[in-house]
């Protein structure tokens, strides 16, 4: 579970075959290349709950209409959507120390330590997930690097999700100017005015 190196590069990835969680999931007890990833995983979160990290249980509620009724669907977190969410940690935390290392600026994600920890972090109960949301320190956004507690890493950023947050589109824009041109496309002026 310990980073030796690691290379960020421009890319284009070929999907070969699209899994829906539910498609992973069955194929997880069979599939040596997704058992391995999953054993990756688990390693990972292990290494992330040693340095302290405080993750929190809680049920996704997926709320679709159809013909003008409500439906609410209860999302389990399954051994697929595990490895799934181990990975993009991963690759934020990457990205962070890719633009810490090379003094690119960035827009961090930390969080300060929760007020009181009242479970261990792979506590399933429901109402103690609930109790400890409440202890939790607010998550900020800042220009310099700080550690993460929530998920017990030294620096940590977001670019998995440009399709749907702001700073992860930012930070992929940053990314990419970066390997093609050598220098990044936003200055620290720049990202402070989009922390406003």
């Amino acid at each position: 579970g310990e980073i030796l190196s690691f290379e960020i590069v421009r890319s284009m990835v070929r999907v070969k075959e699209r899994l829906t969680y539910e498609e992973a999931e069955a194929r997880l007890a069979e599939d040596e290349t997704l058992k391995t990833l999953h054993e990756l995983a688990k390693r990972l979160f292990e290494r992330r709950l040693a340095a302290g990290a405080l993750p929190v249980f809680l049920p996704e509620i997926e709320v679709r209409v159809r013909d003008g009724e409500i439906h609410l669907e209860r999302l389990e977190f399954t051994q697929a959507r595990f490895l799934v969410s181990e990975f993009m940690i991963l690759a934020n935390f990457v990205a962070a120390r890719f633009c810490q290392e090379r003094e690119i600026p960035a827009i961090y994600r930390c969080q300060a330590k929760p007020r009181e920890r009242l479970i261990n972090g792979e506590e399933q109960d429901l109402l103690k997930n609930f109790l400890q949301v409440r202890q939790l320190s607010r998550g900020e956004l800042l220009l310099t690097p700080e550690f993460h507690h929530g998920l017990g890493l030294p620096v940590y950023t977001t670019i998995s999700s440009p399709i749907r947050r702001a700073v992860d589109l930012i930070m992929a824009h940053q990314l990419v100017s970066y390997l093609a041109e050598g220098k990044p496309c936003f200055s620290q002026e720049n990202l402070s005015r989009f922390l406003r």
